[in-house]
């Protein structure tokens, strides 16, 4: 009897710690992406910033200032730490 119950708590231990390392992985996985997002957020935020000031009044400059800064910026971060 001792040896069933043995088996049936080993099993249950096993499901519940696979479900864990399931979960876990979920998590890691979310937090990721939420990361990806606010770094692509963050990056917009300072090619917005860097092109407001030349752009003031004029959409079309601004917008062309906006990208050319995004990428720069994309290329930096590509291109690794100072």
């Amino acid at each position: 009897m001792s040896d069933a119950l043995m088996v049936i708590a080993t099993i249950c231990i096993a499901i519940f710690s696979g479900i864990s390392c399931l979960v876990a992985y979920r998590i890691h996985q979310s937090t990721q992406k939420r990361d990806e997002e606010m770094q692509d957020i963050l990056e917009k935020l300072i090619a917005a910033t860097l092109a407001s000031g030349p752009g003031v009044g004029d959409e079309k400059l601004m917008a062309r200032c906006f990208k050319v800064q995004l990428k720069e910026l994309r290329e930096l971060k590509k291109e690794g730490p100072f």
